[in-house]
């Protein structure tokens, strides 16, 4: 057998900037102290861990490669009154997250966004997992097909937003999953995908997503 195995985590901290995308933990603070601007300062943790195995037992595990990615991060507030600069935020969909989705429009929680009018969702705090099996099949060129499961949360409840914040007795069912599959091109240099993913669950109570649409997301390189 051959194994391939990553694992990144990091519990450095630092004031005013922040860290490498995939793993970070760190205070910040946005805008001036004086002259009445309000002062955005935070706190947050990513951790992230990847993954993955290459089966060498028989002529069919030739070209498959099985992928593996575990997810979690959460930031707060530390000033009064005043959320999460918004850059700072997590989200999930679109072609590296939650593909059955585009992105900013899952969660957070299960918050039903049509009846508020709102568009784009953004938490606090982000749980995620994701399985990729991808399947060589001629030199430069291969499948794949995946399935993705999480979402994110507000930390603190809102009582505009029922449902978008975080509480242990049943964000189970606010994980969402979606199910699809993807082309991938390798010109040595630089990769180009296409995958195309459908949501099997959703976070909203009695929404249908029977029939749910595909949503498609070009791409370059691979997604994790």
């Amino acid at each position: 057998h051959r194994h391939r195995h990553r694992h990144r985590h990091s519990c450095s901290s630092s004031r005013g900037r922040g860290r490498r995308p995939r793993r970070r933990a760190w205070a910040g603070q946005r805008g001036g102290g004086s002259g009445g601007v309000p002062v955005s300062r935070f706190v947050k943790m990513h951790f992230e861990a990847v993954t993955g195995w290459i089966p060498g037992w028989s002529d069919w595990g030739r070209g498959v490669s099985w992928h593996f990615r575990c997810l979690a991060a959460i930031g707060h507030s530390t000033a009064p009154g005043l959320p999460m600069p918004l850059e700072r935020m997590e989200l999930v969909g679109g072609p590296n997250s939650m593909r059955g989705w585009l992105a900013q429009t899952l969660g957070p929680g299960g918050f039903d966004k049509s009846q508020s009018g709102e568009i784009y969702a953004r938490g606090d705090m982000r749980l995620e997992a994701n399985l990729e099996l991808r399947l060589q099949l001629g030199k430069g060129w291969s499948i794949a097909g995946f399935t993705d499961a999480g979402n994110v949360w507000m930390t603190t409840p809102d009582a505009l937003r029922p449902g978008a914040d975080f509480q242990w007795d049943r964000f189970a069912g606010e994980i969402a999953v979606s199910m699809g599959a993807g082309l991938r091109f390798d010109f040595e240099y630089f990769m180009v995908r296409l995958d195309a993913g459908r949501p099997v669950r959703s976070p909203v109570i009695g929404e249908d997503i029977k029939q749910g649409a595909w949503s498609f997301h070009p791409a370059v390189a691979l997604p994790f």
